[in-house]
């Protein structure tokens, strides 16, 4: 993990990231050589049901780069619906990816595909032994930025990120802006457009 996450820490900057430099030969190297490690991997021999976890939303989020630095672009179906690539042995494509990391809910605050809609990336890995904290950090942060999501009783304008992936509502109401729970459960809800121009500078 070494090596993406020297990556994280060097070329992402408050979930700004720069694709451009990640393209040059060294750190392009070093995505490919993790991404090399996590196709042949055992999954189970990543630890616990929370490491795992971060493994599946670290590989999603490796993938996303290592794409979008090859040219790829995340607006178009094809990203994550065709396009295949080896993780822990199985040939699997970065819609399936995302499904495993989901089995986790608060993953959705996690999964970054590449796009300023999305939840910002974080400059460091998921770590099992941390991911409560760090996934609960990213669901504050990114509930309470009111470019994605904005609660105007009764009515809570959200991200259609918790439409697509099903978020269970009791999910959003335990990360909401203190000012909210209390009527959120039953608050009425819409859901906005998502921004998928690039989350950072292009390769």
């Amino acid at each position: 993990m070494t090596s993406y996450d020297h990556i994280l820490h060097a070329y992402v900057k408050a979930g700004v990231v720069d694709y451009a430099s990640i393209s040059r030969p060294a750190p392009r190297a070093a995505l490919e050589r993790f991404l090399k490690t996590v196709g042949s991997a055992d999954l189970v021999a990543e630890g616990d049901a929370k490491a795992q976890n971060a493994a599946w939303i670290n590989v999603f989020n490796a993938l996303v780069i290592d794409s979008v630095v090859a040219g790829n672009d995340p607006a178009i179906p094809k990203f994550f619906k065709v396009d295949s690539y080896q993780v822990f042995g199985k040939d699997v494509t970065l819609d399936a990816v995302r499904k495993q990391a989901l089995k986790e809910p608060r993953a959705v605050f996690a999964l970054t595909p590449g796009a300023i809609g999305s939840p910002k990336l974080r400059s460091e890995v998921y770590v099992g032994a941390h991911l409560d904290a760090q996934l609960e950090d990213q669901a504050r942060g990114f509930l309470g930025d009111p470019k994605r999501n904005q609660f105007t009783k009764p009515t809570a304008h959200l991200s259609p990120i918790f439409s697509w992936f099903g978020t269970p509502r009791e999910v959003l109401v335990k990360y909401a802006p203190v000012a909210a729970k209390a009527w959120l459960p039953k608050a009425k809800v819409s859901y906005g457009s998502f921004d998928w121009h690039l989350n950072g500078k292009a390769p």
